[in-house]
């Protein structure tokens, strides 16, 4: 463009072509918990893997609420307060996506949230842990007879030493000894 000497103002048109749209990962790498993204306003939604994909993203900045965990809404940005309840964080940012060409990755951390009251052992489940018998485990296996030596074999839930030496009709018997 050339600008005249003169006293008078000069206008010029100028057409510039809108920016490229581009395709955008965010990931979260090392996270056990399970995630969401919550962008702008839309309601979260849940990263499948450790990434999430938004296709044709104008450049700019976003708001978005990364969320690991279970979390209601009351505990909306607790990882920058410190208070986030057990089970749960949640992390307000901003994700910018650049004037450019191709897909842009992101990449967040986040910490694991600690572990509710009652999961410390990784949650396990609440079923009993007593030691089972021998009739306990015969009468069980009748009851599933896929899990019978035979069966289990065939269908490839175990290998050649499964219930070996064990009597499908009758619990083994026990070595009689001195106690």
């Amino acid at each position: 463009m050339r600008v005249e000497a003169g006293d008078s103002p000069q206008l010029r048109t100028v057409s510039l072509l809108p920016p490229t749209l581009r395709d955008l990962r965010l990931s979260v790498p090392n996270l056990k918990a399970s995630l969401s993204l919550r962008w702008g306003d839309e309601p979260a939604q849940p990263i499948k893997g450790d990434a999430l994909r938004r296709e044709a993203v104008s450049p700019g900045a976003y708001p978005v609420e990364l969320i690991a965990g279970d979390c209601p809404e009351t505990a909306q940005g607790c990882e920058a307060k410190g208070d986030c309840p057990p089970g749960c964080v949640s992390w307000l940012g901003e994700v910018i996506v650049p004037i450019g060409d191709g897909e842009h990755r992101v990449s967040l951390s986040l910490r694991e949230p600690t572990p509710k009251p009652g999961a410390a052992d990784g949650g396990s489940s609440s079923k009993s842990r007593r030691q089972v018998s021998q009739g306990d485990f015969a009468r069980w296996l009748k009851s599933h007879p896929e899990w019978l030596k035979e069966a289990a074999q065939q269908a490839e839930k175990a290998d050649k030493k499964y219930l070996k030496g064990w009597a499908e009709d009758a619990p083994r018997p026990t070595p009689a000894g001195p106690w």
